[in-house]
């Protein structure tokens, strides 16, 4: 079989070894999984500890911070499982408050139609409804939203 005559556009040929060698490569890496996610509340007796922690790591970020009677700090916030993992390895005195986030947050109640109906019909604002992320708004939804607000503020911009 002679194949030497075939002519391949440069376009097509560049798709095709995309598919045949590249497309394996990503495919392996869309095995998506989501992390657990913990909130905990770490006890620490000095801030060399937290240099500590975050020479193997682990900085934190959007800690609640609570300066403990007993002498030290503790910080409560929530990590990811692979922090989560350092912290444990590191010996510092921690308490786990909630082990998996994400499960706590879907086994809530759901408000029923009726209920969101209920509240949406008591409120004396115009045009009030939920959002679809746990009654909250989406970024994609708020952006529009955003500028939805601004020109309606065009109409009462004589309001001090």
């Amino acid at each position: 079989m002679i194949i030497s005559n075939i002519k391949i556009k440069p376009v097509f040929a560049a798709l095709l070894f995309f598919f045949l060698f590249g497309f394996p490569l990503f495919s392996q890496n869309l095995d998506f999984k989501i992390d657990k996610y913990s909130k905990v509340k770490i006890f620490f007796q000095n801030k060399d500890q937290v240099k500590r922690l975050a020479e193997t790591g682990l900085i934190f970020d959007h800690v609640t911070y609570e300066k403990n009677p007993a002498g030290g700090f503790n910080y409560t916030t929530i990590l990811n499982s692979r922090e989560l993992e350092i912290l444990q390895k590191s010996g510092v005195q921690n308490e786990i408050f909630v082990d998996d986030l994400v499960k706590k947050y879907n086994a809530l109640s759901k408000l029923s139609a009726a209920e969101k109906y209920q509240i949406e019909s008591a409120s004396s604002l115009d045009g009030f409804e939920f959002g679809s992320m746990g009654g909250f708004y989406t970024c994609g939804k708020e952006v529009p939203l955003e500028k939805e607000l601004n020109i309606g503020m065009m109409d009462y911009c004589n309001i001090d």
